[in-house]
Order: structure tokens, then C-alpha cells, then sequence
């Protein structure tokens, strides 16, 4: 209640006092209306969020009301956990030691067939009548139940976090999540809300954390449309203005902004015109820039776009996902589209949420950044917020803005695990794009080398947070799969994952050679062929996002190759008559018997027991200036000096020598962990090199080495020596 007054301090006290007896009267109405009143979709989001049958319209209750409402929201989700013997997970004591999964939630695995199609776009009605036109773009069916039903599998990949694209309703019938409609429920194509929290309490039962992807910068309506239309001069000048007033830490308006029409299917607790930046639609051109019309215009006509500067909206957006933390016990946020949003709101949602979360237990709750832009606007969200550019508003509101008494400078440092107001950790997306060039010799080693000694990455990375608690991918939902026709490609890819700065990300079907690829002759009768040419086999399905998004369930309608012959003979596209034609016994993508699925466990195992590889700093110690051939970096412990893995890595298609390397530790013997009586012993000369003989490194293979010291004991299943701990 003080920070409801706080926030309207502004406003005359009558008008205060109405709006917050409004606010108490809503909230008991909601309260004793909502299981009473709860349709087929608000009945998904469970008893504890009861009080969701009827979401409050801003427009007509008020701010206060709102902010109320969610606040109470948390403590039902509290008082719901509480009441069911859970304990909650701990945060762990560092990041860096996780090891991701990404889930296209609708491609992973249909559990619970009885939820599929219970929201369908009209696209996919219509393609359904006309020879199944974008199949690529259906619902297929994945689900939370699906994923709680493989938690084993992941366990013993190695898995120890999840990465779930969205699962918050999308009233469009979007498949991939990113068209969000309403925060407070789930998409029923994905389950319950009871789903959810089966799926926290068993993975954390395994030891395995759980991340949602939020959708932070835009909400989905595409029935909410200008009051007029936009000329592309107001579209720009619009931008203009309100980038202006975000400089100078200043209200944000400009007569350039267009009102909107809201549809009755919008939102209601965003149901203001202030909470939209309202500057209408970008193109495709002007949303993949840096500049102000990326962070002020709409994503797109159905996107619209939050001004996520106003501090009504980022208290209220704040407080409905401290709902699911407090709900379903998840363990981090993974904050889509940043580089779309002004830099004071991921000071502000970063600190409060881990603020929040603290008071939970989870000391260290994750909060990880997709900006998909340079190394220096990737740099003003994160950790510091590189103070020495960035002279956007969230000084402004460090400085100056108490939030609940506190600035939020002073909330941040009371959390040494991340004493700083950004988010935790970015997507590296430099170093993955460098590295995926490199592996697959497209670009030579010393490009990579150069990335890991330039000054962006000291300055706009290492400067502002801990590089290590980033995020490292080869492939994730946006991007075209890794692996061709190669296993041994994709057994690099896994490897390199492994043993590189960062905590490496594997995106579901890595492990099992998803390439992306549709496979000639495995198209059913149900699907016009005719259709697939451009998408599935023309020279522009590279580009073609269904395509990186594959079907790793055997009821899938886009079942696509891999590397593995075994797997890529499961290639289907077109429906499947009945669950009876797909056969019992071993599911056939959880194989774990061949050298992809070996490989990425051996690694990762590998990757957890040696501690070097998790925490440690990088040096180069070889590179090519050719587009294939060796390359060699040692990771020290920065604590431990002596906790030294030397890495060595071949992207070509033979077995090559291996050169004499320098290490730190000079006076100490070496060991292959794959084989420990392959030794390389020091030279005793003034580079510190060790020698290794004439010994090969094979064909796209990653060999670590580490002192004597440091072989621990052989992991029988997958035979290579471990790190002593």
C-alpha cells in the first residue's frame, strides 16, 4: 500500500483514495467470482490462480486496483505452494556450472495427445482443408507432459537446466510461443498449469532446473488496430521523440504517437495507451537494426510494442511473473527481444525479480538476456550496464527512484552472488556465431582467437558481469540447425559445446543429429508436394524457420532428417492416422546407443567434473590462418592455477599432428583424460611447451588433457577418465 501511494504522489488525494478503495473492492469481487466463473482456458491455470477467471480492466478499476490485484496473485501463489509440502530449489551457488537444454515445447514430445489442437490459427484451419498448405507452421502437438515424460532421458544426457520457449497463452494459435496474448495463463496446447508444476517437481527431483522464456518487449492482439494510419515519417519521428526523452531520463511521448482501437480480446490489466509505445509497425529492415525504431516501433502489425519505460507497467509486468516463481517454484527467466526494450526496465525487472526470489530461497535467481545486436548494445543491459555509454534512464532511476525504499543500486548489492542491476548473463552470440563458422571450416581458428583478444569482448562482456555465467549455442530456435549429413560434425559441435567458455546450450535433437533437412520420399498422401518445393526443398528453406524446428516425437507432423542414418530413416512429413500405427517398445528418438548421443554425454560429464573447463579463463595456444586445420586453448582455474585442461581441436576431415604446445604449468606431465597413459611431458625449454611425440588428433575430434594430478577415475559407460575432484 505505501507503494501504491508512492506511485500516485503525483495525483490529488481524493482521487488516491477513490482508486484504492477500487482496488479492494475488485480484488474481493475477483475473489468470490472466480472458480464460479472460470471457462475451458482459465480452468487450465489451476485453483491457486482463481482470482484470473476475471482479469481487471486498467482502464475502468485503475492503477492501483491493478497493481493490487497483482500483488495478490503472488500470495495466493505462495500461500497454494506452501499448502502442497514442497520445499522450494535452491538457486545454485554459480551458474556456470549448468548445463542448458533448449525445448521448442511444441516440437519436443506430445504427451498428452487429449490437449493438442485446442487453440488452431486460422492459417492452419485453413491448410488443413487445402493439402495441409504450411504444415511446417501447424501445432504438432509437443507439451509439458511430453517433457516430464523424458526428464530420464535428459538426466543421463547430462542435462541440469531447461530452457522452455513460451508457454503463456497465444490466443493467435502461434505454435512457437513468441505471440504472447495473456501472462496469466498458460496455452492449453501446452497443459495445465498443473502440468507445470509436475514438470518443476519432478525435474528438480532429478536435479534439473527449469527457465522460462518471456516475452518482454511486445504482446499479441490482432484484433487492436491504429485509430489511424501510421505515414512513415510519424513512424520515425515517433521513435525519434521517445528515444530523445529516454537520453535525458524523461517522460517519453511524442505527438507522433497514434492512438489505439482495443479489441475486447486485449489484455485487460495492459489496457492503456501509455503502456504501448504506439509508433507503429517496423519492417523486417528497421526491426533488425540497433537504433531507435527497433526499441520503439511495433515488432510487428500483431506485436505491439510495451513502453516498457513507464514504471506502472514494469511493477505490473514484474508481478506477474513473480507469479510463477511463486507458483511453480521455476528457477530463472529467459527475457526474449531485450535489444527491444529501454535499458531501465532490465535494471529494474532484473534487480526486483531476483529481489523477489531471494525472498523465496532462491538466492541466485537467473535472469539471462536475448539482445540480438552487437557487443556494446548487448553491454547496456547486462551486469553493470557499462555506465562508461550508457546514459540512458536507468541511471535515472537508480538514482533517483526509491522502489520500496530502496534505489535500486542498493537492492543489487545486497546480492553478492550478482551485485549488479543488469541481468544475469547474455547470449554470446558473437563467439557462437564465430565458432559454428569455424567448426565447420568456413572461417579459420585465428578469427576466433582474435574475438576471445578484442576489446568489445573485454569492454562490453568481461567489463560488465561474469562471461561465464553467458550462454554458448551452436543452434537454437532462430537459426539454421548445425549438423548436415556429417555425425561426426554433430560430435564436434557437442564436444566444442563442452569444453568452450560459457555454459554451452544444446537445442533438443542435437543429440540426435537434427539437421533440418526434409527428406525426399517421406512425404504422405495427406500433403500437397507442390506446397513443400519452396519451404522444405527450394533454395530459400534454408531461411525457413519451421525447418529449424523439427519434430522429435513419432506422432509428429514434420518429422525431418539428421546425421544419423537411424535416426534420419524416422523422417515423416503429413499426419498420422492413429497413435496405434506408431508401434510400442523403446521410443526411437531417446537412442542412445550411437556415437553422436556417446560423445555429447562423455563431454559433459567430462565438463562437470573438471573444473577448469566451467570456471576457467581462456589462453590461445595454436590457431590456423586456413579455414580448416588445429586449434589449441588451455582453461585455468583462476583460483587454482594448477587445475589446468588443455584442449585440442581438429575440424578437418583427417587425422593431424599434434604441434608442441605451451601451458601454464610447466613442470607438469599431461594426460589424455581419454586415455591416460597418453602423456605429453613438459620440454623443460622457456616457452613451456609440452611435447607430444608424433601422436594424432583424429578427423573432427576434441581431446583434453590435463596434469597427472588432475586424472581422476574412469567412467566405465562412457570410457574416459573423469577430473579428480
Amino acid at each position: 500500500m505505501i507503494d501504491l501511494l508512492r506511485r500516485q504522489s503525483s495525483k490529488s488525494s481524493i482521487h488516491l483514495r477513490v482508486n484504492i478503495i477500487v482496488a479492494w473492492v475488485v480484488m474481493s469481487l475477483i475473489s468470490c467470482r472466480g472458480r464460479s466463473t472460470a471457462n475451458t482456458v482459465s480452468e487450465s491455470v489451476g485453483a491457486t490462480a482463481s482470482a484470473d477467471a476475471t482479469l481487471p480492466d486498467i482502464a475502468k478499476v485503475g492503477v492501483p486496483a491493478v497493481i493490487l490485484w497483482s500483488e495478490q496473485r503472488i500470495k495466493h501463489a505462495e500461500l497454494s505452494f506452501k499448502s502442497s509440502g514442497r520445499s522450494r530449489f535452491p538457486s545454485p551457488d554459480f551458474w556456470g556450472n549448468e548445463i542448458f537444454y533448449e525445448i521448442m515445447v511444441d516440437r519436443f514430445n506430445d504427451g498428452d495427445p487429449s490437449n493438442n489442437l485446442r487453440v488452431v490459427s486460422p492459417s492452419q484451419r485453413l491448410g488443413v482443408s487445402n493439402g495441409n498448405h504450411g504444415i511446417g507452421e501447424y501445432h504438432h502437438g509437443g507439451d509439458l507432459q511430453g517433457i516430464t515424460n523424458r526428464l530420464d532421458y535428459l538426466a543421463d544426457l547430462g542435462i541440469t537446466s531447461l530452457w522452455l520457449t513460451p508457454i503463456f497463452m497465444n490466443a493467435s494459435g502461434a505454435y512457437h510461443g513468441y505471440c504472447v496474448s495473456d501472462l496469466t495463463k498458460l496455452d492449453p496446447d501446452f497443459g495445465t498449469s498443473q502440468d507445470l508444476l509436475k514438470l518443476t517437481a519432478a525435474a528438480h527431483a532429478r536435479g534439473i532446473r527449469v527457465v522460462l522464456d518471456i516475452v518482454v518487449n511486445h504482446i499479441c492482439d490482432a484484433g487492436t488496430k491504429y485509430a489511424q494510419v501510421h505515414q512513415s515519417q510519424d513512424h520515425t519521428q515517433c521513435a525519434a521523440d521517445l528515444d530523445a526523452a529516454d537520453l535525458r531520463g524523461i517522460e517519453a511521448t511524442s505527438p507522433y504517437q497514434h492512438e489505439l482501437t482495443f479489441s475486447s480480446a486485449f489484455f485487460p490489466p495492459f489496457k492503456l495507451q501509455r503502456f504501448l509505445n504506439r509508433c507503429g509497425a517496423n519492417s523486417l529492415e528497421e526491426m533488425r537494426s540497433e537504433g531507435p525504431l527497433a526499441r520503439f516501433g511495433d515488432f510487428s502489425a500483431e506485436m505491439l510494442d510495451f513502453n516498457t519505460r513507464d514504471a506502472d507497467f514494469q511493477a505490473i509486468y514484474k508481478n506477474l511473473m513473480a507469479y510463477w516463481i511463486a507458483y511453480a517454484d521455476v528457477d530463472g527467466f529467459r527475457l526474449d527481444a531485450v535489444k527491444h526494450t529501454t535499458t531501465d526496465f532490465s535494471a529494474y525487472f532484473a534487480t526486483e525479480i531476483r529481489q523477489y526470489a531471494n525472498t523465496l530461497g532462491k538466492s541466485h535467481f537467473y535472469t539471462v538476456a536475448e539482445v540480438a545486436g552487437s557487443s556494446r548494445t548487448i553491454s547496456m543491459h547486462l551486469g553493470r550496464m557499462n555506465p562508461a555509454i550508457n546514459t540512458q534512464s536507468w541511471h535515472h532511476r537508480v538514482e533517483t527512484q526509491a522502489q520500496g525504499g530502496q534505489s535500486l543500486g542498493r537492492v543489487a548489492a545486497q546480492f553478492p552472488a550478482f551485485p549488479y542491476p543488469g541481468v544475469t548473463g547474455v547470449y554470446d552470440f558473437a563467439h557462437s556465431g564465430v565458432s559454428r563458422d569455424v567448426l565447420h571450416n568456413v572461417r579459420s581458428s585465428q578469427v576466433l582467437e582474435h574475438y576471445f583478444r578484442d576489446d568489445s569482448y573485454y569492454q562490453d562482456l568481461i567489463g560488465q558481469g561474469d562471461p561465464r555465467l553467458n550462454l554458448t549455442v551452436l543452434e537454437i530456435h532462430d537459426w539454421q540447425r548445425f549438423a548436415d549429413n556429417s555425425a561426426k560434425k554433430s560430435s564436434l559441435a557437442l564436444s566444442y559445446l563442452a569444453v568452450a567458455p560459457g555454459i554451452p546450450v544444446i537445442y533438443y535433437g542435437m543429440e540426435q543429429g537434427f539437421n533440418g533437412a526434409c527428406v525426399r520420399g517421406t512425404v504422405d498422401a495427406s500433403v500437397d508436394a507442390k506446397d513443400l518445393e519452396p519451404s522444405c526443398f527450394g533454395p530459400g528453406s534454408a531461411q525457413n524457420d519451421a525447418n529449424y524446428r523439427q519434430d522429435m516425437f513419432r506422432s509428429g507432423m514434420f518429422r525431418l532428417g539428421s546425421s544419423l542414418p537411424q535416426i534420419n530413416a524416422l523422417a515423416h512429413i503429413g499426419t498420422i492416422a492413429a497413435a496405434g500405427d506408431l508401434g510400442g517398445g523403446v521410443d526411437p528418438y531417446l537412442n542412445r546407443d550411437h556415437a553422436v548421443y556417446k560423445t555429447a554425454r562423455r563431454f559433459l560429464k567430462l565438463r562437470k567434473s573438471c573444473q577448469p573447463l566451467r570456471v576457467g579463463d581462456i589462453t590461445w595456444r595454436w590457431s590456423t590462418g586456413d579455414n580448416a586445420g588445429f586449434m589449441a586453448f588451455t582453461r585455468v582455474d583462476p583460483l587454482h592455477r594448477s587445475y589446468e585442461a588443455l584442449v585440442l581441436i581438429n575440424t578437418t576431415e583427417q587425422d593431424l599432428p599434434i604441434p608442441d604446445l605451451a601451458v601454464e604449468n610447466r613442470q607438469a606431465t599431461f594426460a589424455n583424460l581419454e586415455n591416460p597413459h597418453d602423456l605429453a611431458v613438459p620440454k623443460n625449454n622457456a616457452a613451456g611447451e609440452l611435447s607430444f611425440a608424433s601422436r594424432r588428433i583424429p578427423a573432427n575430434s576434441v581431446m583434453v588433457y590435463v596434469p597427472v594430478a588432475m586424472v581422476g577415475p574412469l567412467s566405465a559407460v562412457d570410457g574416459t577418465h573423469l577430473c579428480a575432484q
